[in-house]
């Protein structure tokens, strides 16, 4: 009962530091993420559909910290290995979760969110794709970077190859995490990348190569 007790008191700490405008580099810890869930790979398949509609009840700390363990979470400590492949273990990627009030980069070793902006980053995206209408409504969207200096020098430009690569697989975990959990996701490929850039708090090096929005189905 006391653990419980300490468990539910650290999951109301957290999720009210995500409902406050944050300081740059608050961090956010996360409930440890579940490794048996009740859909299966195949239902979650045959469901999964592009969602554009969500309902108002935001997901839950808890929940952003599945959907972000599933797309970068360390599943072999001993070795640092991620839910999704790259090649070479070079991890091109950088995942944020944009709220509406604040941007959070997810730190897969500590299994935590970073705040890297603060105020109306998701108004910011909006404005990044003013055509892209579910950026404007979407509980979260998960902003997706690639540092291809981070692969192999000789590769030269295959980098850009395999951090693309790389991209798609982290996006389709997420999205079929989302499904799992009865969520919807929509996947936005157009935007000012400067503009994403500064939404986020990303680094000079980091390239925004995609965005997924999520939230909980009507």
């Amino acid at each position: 009962m006391r653990r419980r007790c300490w468990m539910l008191a650290f999951a109301a700490t957290a999720a009210a530091a995500m409902a406050v405008e944050p300081k740059v580099g608050d961090i956010v810890e996360l409930e440890k993420p579940t490794t048996d869930g009740k859909a299966s790979v195949e239902k979650v398949l045959s469901t999964r559909r592009s969602c554009r509609e969500w309902a108002e009840t935001p997901p839950s700390l808890a929940e952003l910290g599945q959907l972000a363990w599933a797309g970068q979470g360390v599943t072999e400590p001993k070795k640092g290995l991620r839910a999704a492949p790259s090649a070479a273990e070079s991890y091109y990627l950088e995942l944020y979760a944009v709220t509406p009030n604040a941007a959070y980069r997810y730190v897969p070793a500590k299994h935590a969110f970073a705040a890297t902006a603060a105020g109306e980053a998701r108004a910011q995206l909006a404005a990044a794709a003013p055509r892209m209408k579910p950026l404007a409504v979407a509980p979260v969207v998960f902003v997706f970077t690639a540092t291809f200096e981070r692969g192999k020098p000789g590769w030269g430009d295959v980098n850009i190859r395999y951090a693309t690569i790389e991209v798609g697989a982290v996006m389709e975990n997420i999205t079929l995490q989302a499904e799992a959990l009865g969520m919807g996701a929509v996947c936005v490929g157009t935007f000012k990348d400067e503009d994403v850039k500064k939404a986020v708090g990303a680094g000079e090096k980091e390239q925004p190569i995609l965005m997924l929005c999520v939230g909980r189905r009507k």
